[in-house]
């Protein structure tokens, strides 16, 4: 089996989740810990989530392929590659086609890099795993050190997963990882206008996550983790308009209606009623907006294909400095 390089230890792990809590906000890492990960595929493969994109298909396919020539030697890294399920059919189709490439497997999560080797295994594709916080400098030093020796690099960045967390610092982030001419594949939800009535039918349908049962026993899982009794308050929803980035931005957060105390190391952590602690942002954009966004951190917009019927958004960036 193909070994995992982890980056991060469990005490940084635990040391990092404290301050969160304090805080008052998780990272989006600790949704895929411990029995999160597997909690998460349950909640995705349900009605309620959104219909997730083919990349086998023809349009989508061209979009990565056409970027590389087979007599390249090229990496491929995907960013938060989760259990690699939305590239795999992609990376089978580049091996049988002659493509001379390595994959990079990245993600936070233990226990999600463990679901992408098992789930990549028959491809038998030269590849790699890392459990890395994605803007550590130290991730940023060992992929580098990793690709320094490939033709041309490619970030698949899929899933919307971009979406989840801080904006500046994930672009800022890119902007230190990726090299002059490296690529970039976005994978995003789109907003189709930025009418206000389209940002509620968005709202209405994120909103349906808080009476999702599996839905919700993802997102409480990580306070369920730490000992919170999730009777002690309840998952609330929302949404708060990001000009800058052109983004809607949907805030799933749990809201204490009493008193709860939790220790955790040598860590007293107190949570008073009317406190939350945010679980997880999921973010739309506009694609103009965010193409500005990207133009203003020295990354070219190459190509893009958006489908309304389901607001998603493939781009290909490169970075011109």
């Amino acid at each position: 089996m193909t070994p995992i390089n982890s980056l991060v230890s469990d005490l940084e792990l635990d040391k990092e989740m404290i301050d969160c809590l304090k805080n008052r906000s998780l990272e989006q890492k600790f949704l895929y810990l411990d029995d999160g990960a597997n909690f998460y595929y349950q909640a995705y493969n349900k009605p309620t989530t959104p219909l997730p994109v083919d990349f086998s298909t023809e349009d989508y396919y061209d979009l990565v392929a056409g970027q590389f020539k087979k007599k390249q030697r090229f990496a491929l890294v995907s960013l938060g590659c989760g259990d690699a399920s939305s590239e795999k059919v992609m990376l089978k189709r580049l091996k049988k086609e002659g493509y001379n490439f390595t994959y990079f497997g990245v993600d936070s999560s233990r226990q999600m890099l463990d679901l992408a080797v098992n789930n990549l295994a028959e491809l038998k594709i030269d590849n790699q795993f890392l459990c890395a916080d994605l803007v550590s400098e130290d991730f940023r030093d060992e992929i580098e050190q990793l690709t320094d020796d490939f033709d041309c690099r490619g970030f698949l960045f899929l899933g919307g997963t971009i979406s989840n967390v801080n904006q500046t610092n994930i672009i800022d982030s890119l902007y230190s990882i990726l090299k002059k001419n490296d690529l970039l594949f976005l994978d995003i939800r789109i907003r189709n206008s930025l009418d206000n009535s389209e940002d509620l039918q968005l709202f209405n349908f994120y909103a349906k996550y808080l009476s999702d049962k599996k839905m919700a026993q993802w997102l409480i899982s990580p306070l369920r983790n730490v000992g919170i009794d999730p009777s002690c308050g309840k998952l609330s929803l929302e949404m708060v308009k990001e000009k800058s980035i052109g983004a809607i931005l949907f805030k799933f957060f749990f809201l204490f209606n009493k008193k709860f105390v939790i220790r955790l190391r040598n860590e007293v952590i107190h949570f008073l009623p009317e406190e939350r602690v945010e679980l997880l942002h999921i973010r739309a954009y506009y694609p103009d907006n965010l193409t500005s966004f990207f133009k203003e951190h020295d990354f070219k917009l190459v190509q893009s294909k958006t489908n309304k019927e389901i607001r998603d958004g493939f781009f290909v960036y490169q970075k011109i400095s």
